[in-house]
């Protein structure tokens, strides 16, 4: 009788650490599903970020695209006001008028 409640015991003992370890699992796989749900979080934080940065990007593009436009347009505006002033000046001296100011500033530009 006293070997059998021994073995019972070491049993008991042996159920006893199975059911802590078995605990201790499902602790870690608790934990290692929260730890998983962060990384997806992380990823989609992370794909939103690229995203983001590309799409600045493109808008960033865009503007200086817009920006070398407006350049360009400025620029052939006052080759073109140099032009129209460069034919009334040569109107003006061959009809032996002067230019206004206005039109003397354009030729200026």
């Amino acid at each position: 009788e006293e070997e059998a409640e021994k073995q019972l015991r070491e049993i008991q003992e042996k159920k006893n650490d199975l059911i802590s370890q078995l605990e201790q699992v499902e602790k870690l796989l608790q934990e290692n599903d929260r730890i998983q749900e962060e990384e997806a979080k992380i990823r989609k934080q992370r794909i939103k970020q690229e995203k983001l940065t590309e799409g600045l990007r493109e808008v960033t593009e865009a503007e200086e695209k817009i920006e070398q436009r407006h350049k360009e347009r400025k620029k052939a505006i006052a080759d073109c006001m140099r032009k129209i002033v460069q034919k009334k000046r040569g109107f003006f001296e061959k009809s032996g008028e002067k230019m206004d100011q206005s039109l003397s500033r354009c030729a200026i530009m």
